[in-house]
């Protein structure tokens, strides 16, 4: 037999939902995560081989595109459109 919870165990239950469903919410639009593409897909900051998740959230504060965003946003974001920051050509432009 499976014990019912009382009132408290369903408010706790829809609490954590809640927290949930605000943690899934996105957290750039679409013009948003469109910049934080066009930046990946852009030329290196001089001294930089190559654009690391740290640098291009940094750049992208920094062009005004978001107040703050993540690495682990800017990481999803890419995985969405299959860029790659380690190969030549991701796709974006030919070379």
């Amino acid at each position: 037999m499976i014990p019912q919870r009382g009132r408290r165990g369903h408010a706790l239950t829809a609490k954590i939902s809640r927290l949930l469903l605000e943690s899934q919410r996105r957290k750039l639009t679409g013009k948003q995560e469109a910049h934080v593409i066009a930046v990946a897909c852009s030329p290196t900051p001089e001294g930089q081989a190559r654009w690391t998740l740290r640098l291009l959230a940094a750049q992208v504060v920094e062009l005004g595109f978001a107040d703050t965003i993540s690495r682990e946003t800017v990481r999803q974001i890419l995985k969405k459109t299959n860029s790659s920051l380690g190969r030549k050509s991701n796709g974006a432009s030919p070379q």
